[in-house]
């Protein structure tokens, strides 16, 4: 059930943006390291040396969820 509610969620966020003439661009959790070292052009390690560095600015809580939205920001200030 859960990931029905995420989906549904997460399209209406799209159709929001998309109806705002904003570009949207989705990352399953699984995907996002993969794509941030494409679209990023750096290795996963220097990747994740850029989040560990994040973390020391941001301080805590540093968890997976927190990472992928560091990552996700990221590519976001990319694409533009």
């Amino acid at each position: 059930m859960r990931t029905r509610k995420t989906r549904f969620y997460r399209e209406a966020v799209e159709a929001a943006l998309a109806a705002c003439d904003l570009r949207v661009a989705t990352f399953l959790e699984e995907d996002l390291r993969r794509a941030a070292v494409e679209l990023l052009g750096r290795t996963p390690r220097e990747i994740d040396a850029s989040l560990r560095a994040f973390s020391h600015v941001v301080g805590t809580p540093w968890r997976a969820a927190e990472k992928n939205a560091a990552l996700v920001a990221w590519l976001s200030l990319r694409a533009r």
